[in-house]
């Protein structure tokens, strides 16, 4: 009995040393982690500083963000000094993924805010124009409501800026693709139109041609008849 108490002591003195070394090794782990990723948010917030402009309204939303991690890497400290190794863990993983996430949304966010700020617009006001140049010629095409695509394509861009400016990155990349897309289909449609009226009147002027020669065949037999 004896024997079997003192068998289990030791599994439990076992126990707690490979305990021990997991959260040694644990520690190590993110100690290291968190020494590699200190830097990174220093260069995110150079970055920031020496780019702020192509960050426009956006840029204090990311001062914000950074500061919040680096707020999260102070946390992690005083849970390691009281000994909280599994919740100081937890905030390693945040603060890792957190991290990637700002910098992939800062990589990403000056094309995506050019585009829906200043590029598309302009593309838009073009198609616009053209659409205004078409009806004053003469082309029908209120059947494309060209018009109502861009208006309403405007005002997505305009939330798309909004959203931009409150970091929200997610998504728009597709969107923007998706619009330009639209942008080829209305060029498209619109190039048709010029097509099909171009046939019609092509046709037109053979149709005339033809009519006047008949008529002009007409008068002449019936001149022979006299």
């Amino acid at each position: 009995k004896l024997e079997q108490s003192v068998v289990e002591v030791e599994k439990g003195i076992d126990a707690i040393h490979r305990d021990i070394d997991r959260l040694i090794e644990t520690d190590k782990m993110n100690r290291e982690e968190m020494q590699r990723l200190e830097p990174e948010i220093q260069q995110l917030q150079k970055r920031l500083f020496d780019e702020r402009v192509q960050y426009d309204r956006a840029a204090p939303k990311y001062e914000v963000a950074l500061e919040e991690v680096a707020e999260q890497m102070d946390r992690y400290q005083l849970l390691v000094e009281s000994g909280s190794y599994s919740e100081a863990s937890t905030v390693v993983d945040g603060v890792k993924e957190r991290l990637a996430e700002i910098e992939q949304s800062m990589d990403e966010f000056p094309s995506l805010y050019k585009s829906c700020k200043f590029d598309l617009p302009t593309k838009w006001d073009e198609v616009y124009k053209n659409v205004q140049e078409m009806e004053a010629q003469g082309y029908y095409i209120d059947h494309l409501h060209t018009k109502n695509t861009i208006n309403d394509l405007q005002a997505q861009l305009l939330d798309f800026v909004v959203a931009l400016e409150n970091l929200e990155v997610a998504g728009i990349k597709e969107s923007l693709a998706a619009i330009e897309e639209q942008i080829e289909s209305i060029y498209d449609a619109l190039e048709q139109e010029v097509i099909a009226k171009n046939f019609v009147v092509s046709k037109s002027q053979t149709f005339s041609q033809s009519i006047e020669r008949l008529l002009k065949e007409f008068k002449e037999t019936e001149e022979e008849v006299k």
